[in-house]
């Protein structure tokens, strides 16, 4: 997780966001058979329930 920049709007950190989940999925350092079987795992637990990603109220900014 990177610094908080209380300069940018929500909108600004989800563009951030996406950019960088973009770099991370057509980085060929992460194009490797581990990273695939993380990413299966995870949607894994979301599917059986074991991971619950929730909404909150306030806003948490992550870059």
């Amino acid at each position: 997780m990177g610094l908080q920049d209380d300069s940018l709007s929500n909108e600004e950190y989800i563009s951030q966001f996406m950019k960088s989940m973009g770099y991370t999925l057509n980085n060929a350092e992460m194009d490797n058979e581990a990273f695939y079987n993380q990413i299966a795992f995870f949607i894994q637990l979301l599917e059986e329930g074991r991971l619950i990603i929730r909404k909150t109220l306030k806003v948490r900014k992550i870059i």
